[in-house]
């Protein structure tokens, strides 16, 4: 990703985040080291609404930088957020919409 398009998707994160339409976290390891991104979307958003989509109440989706990926914290931040989505958004029943899940 360049860095102009990552200013733009920045901008376009934090009107989102704004108006409550989704929000967006970086994340970091210890405070200190950038290691990605989560995603928390409207059910329907990334795909298109169906029945089976209506018993979740959040799309939850994450990236990570390729050295953390490397160090396994891929399927660190899944689990991170697994807990996080239930216990601190107090989201029902999120949906994991990544590619591959751990």
């Amino acid at each position: 990703m360049t860095e102009e398009f990552n200013f733009v998707d920045l901008v376009w994160h934090e009107l989102e985040f704004r108006d409550q339409t989704s929000f967006t976290y970086a994340v970091y390891e210890t405070g200190v080291t950038y290691i990605g991104c989560a995603y928390f979307y409207p059910v329907g958003r990334s795909r298109p609404l169906s029945r089976e989509l209506l018993v979740h109440d959040v799309d939850v989706s994450w990236r990570v930088t390729p050295s953390a990926y490397e160090r396994g914290l891929y399927d660190t931040l899944y689990r991170a957020l697994q807990g996080w989505s239930v216990v601190d958004f107090r989201f029902r029943a999120p949906l994991f919409s990544n590619a591959r899940l751990p």
